[in-house]
């Protein structure tokens, strides 16, 4: 057996031997180093993703809306949206005992204690994160010796329009009155003054009222039915709205407070106690979104200009339409995962933007595809006959976030290709046509390139708009080589392991047979040898509007 000497020469002097054992640690510890510093940087950026954070709760209802003071503890239920399991109600900004119902209701346990003090409570939801946050605030009334109230509730309105202010009337348990009076007031102190005068306009369940007088100035008014009602009045009834004309001159996050002044009311010639409701306010809100501006996406959560939703206008956008915005667009329509928002809502509405907009602040026929990109691009070029700029087309080169390669004429039909030898499994299909990716084959350097084809369901000439990707959510780049004389008019080439295409002109191809329209291409270094898979995460192709289109 081989003996190894106590000692060996280490720099030129003597050092202690290292065992076996602490030899074996030793190489461990720096076989594990190695690999944090060696593969982790190029661990697929997928692995790393978070799940989508939770979205930010609201409430619409209260069950019951008010309670006396000391009448018990009871089960509160809050109808709503987007709640998630953990919420909560939170009262007075305290956390209560909640059961998630559904991502609709939510049930909290409210205890006595928390009807010790007549007045209003605000009732809020929380929704842990990621993400998440706090809803609108909703009032729950605790009503003492006062027999109700009559309470105004608040709104936001953008400048120059005319504010609708609900107004509320919320009785005790077994009380009745038919008759009523309140005053409300409208504090315009230190801000733009109000325009015109106060009016009111009556709820669909209540007769119109005797009296209505702003008493010639602009901030007050006083509604009465002081005569006596057919149906005497009970339980929570919506009086109507009183109309505020917010000046033009108002800015985004400016706020009016609203306070009902005086409350009374009567059964026959008995008169019942009621108490002004908690003070509200007017929010002034900012401007309507603009359809097809929707970069940048100034805040993904949260209520930024207070007039109850969390995406709309003064949450995205910039003022304008152009390149960026067809960009984002064009991720959106393809389907690329975290870039399509949720249907219903504003963000959604200001990406479809094909038909004409029957609205200012709307969009076009509630789905997201390839026409809407042409809308987009004519509205970002400014062109007045709704035909786009020309521009030098080009390639789509790696690195390159978006390249505007313009519109074309059509072209002469091209030859079909007799087989593309495609994958069934990257065979991704619309009503249309459908997208295939034939088998890789080596080119200078170890890079790989794939052809790429589109098979019409049809032979009538269409655009077409598609994304695809690495399956596996390889982080590697992409580059598309576009075959000549079907030059994509856009190309988004700037996520990893991703690729997004359009032809905004009508591609020519025989029904049922494959059009190669060019190739993908992955650098060398990018892949391991194995050819790879490809998911196609969305596809649009239609017929393309004419000149005289939107």
């Amino acid at each position: 057996m081989l003996a190894l000497p106590p000692a060996v020469l280490w720099g030129g002097g003597m050092a202690p031997w290292v065992s076996g054992d602490r030899l074996r640690r030793s190489v461990w510890r720096l076989a594990a180093v190695a690999f944090l510093f060696l593969c982790l940087p190029v661990l697929p950026a997928h692995s790393l993703a978070r799940d989508p954070d939770n979205p930010v709760p609201s409430i619409s209802a209260l069950t019951p809306s008010s309670a006396t003071v000391g009448s018990g503890a009871f089960a509160l239920t809050v109808d709503g949206a987007g709640f998630v399991p953990g919420a909560y109600v939170q009262w007075n900004g305290s956390g209560r005992q909640t059961s998630v119902l559904s991502s609709t209701q939510l049930q909290a346990l409210i205890a006595d204690s928390d009807l010790a003090v007549a007045g209003p409570v605000s009732v809020t939801v929380l929704n842990p994160g990621p993400g998440g946050g706090v809803s609108n605030a909703v009032t729950f009334t605790v009503i003492g010796n006062a027999k109700g109230l009559v309470a105004a509730q608040g709104v936001g309105a953008l400048p120059g329009s005319v504010a609708l202010v609900p107004v509320t009337l919320v009785l005790n348990s077994g009380v009745s009155i038919d008759r009523l009076s309140f005053g409300l007031a409208v504090n315009d102190s230190g801000l733009p003054p109000l325009t015109g005068s106060l009016s009111f306009q009556t709820g669909p369940s209540m007769p119109s009222p005797n009296m209505v007088d702003s008493g010639g100035v602009s901030n007050a008014i006083a509604v009465s039915w002081y005569q006596q009602m057919a149906s005497p009045l009970s339980g929570t009834v919506y009086l109507g709205d009183v109309k505020v004309s917010v000046p033009a001159g108002a800015t985004y996050a400016q706020t009016y407070a609203l306070r009902v002044t005086m409350a009374s009311g009567n059964l026959g010639t008995t008169g019942v106690v009621l108490a002004p409701g908690a003070d509200a306010a007017l929010t002034v809100t900012g401007s309507a979104y603009l359809v097809g501006d929707v970069f940048p996406l100034i805040s993904a959560v949260g209520d930024q200009n207070g007039d109850g939703s969390y995406l709309e206008g003064g949450e995205f956008g910039d003022g304008g339409i152009n390149i960026l915005d067809l960009l984002w667009a064009l991720r959106a329509v393809t389907n690329i995962p975290g870039f399509r928002p949720a249907a219903c809502t504003d963000r959604f509405d200001a990406i479809d933007s094909y038909p004409a907009d029957t609205a200012s602040t709307r969009g076009g026929d509630g789905a997201l595809t390839i026409l809407d990109l042409v809308t987009t691009l004519r509205r970002a070029t400014g062109v007045d006959s709704n035909r786009p700029r020309r521009v030098p087309r080009g390639l789509c080169p790696s690195g390159t976030q978006l390249q505007a390669m313009g519109w074309r004429e059509p072209a002469a039909e091209p030859e079909a290709d007799s087989d593309s030898g495609s994958d069934p499994a990257a065979d991704r299909r619309d009503g249309r046509g459908s997208i295939e990716v034939g088998e890789p084959e080596r080119v200078a350097g170890r890079a790989l390139r794939l052809p790429v084809y589109f098979r019409p369901r049809a032979g009538q000439a269409a655009g077409l708009a598609f994304s695809l990707g690495l399956e596996g959510g390889s982080d590697a780049r992409l580059r598309f080589i576009p075959r000549p004389g079907v030059f994509p008019s856009l190309c988004d080439d700037s996520l990893p392991g991703i690729l997004a295409l359009v032809w905004l002109y009508p591609i020519s191809a025989t029904a049922g047979h494959p059009l190669q329209l060019g190739w993908v291409e992955l650098a060398a270094g990018n892949w391991a040898g194995s050819a790879p898979r490809f998911a196609l995460y969305g596809i649009s192709t239609d017929v393309l509007p004419s000149e005289a289109g939107p």
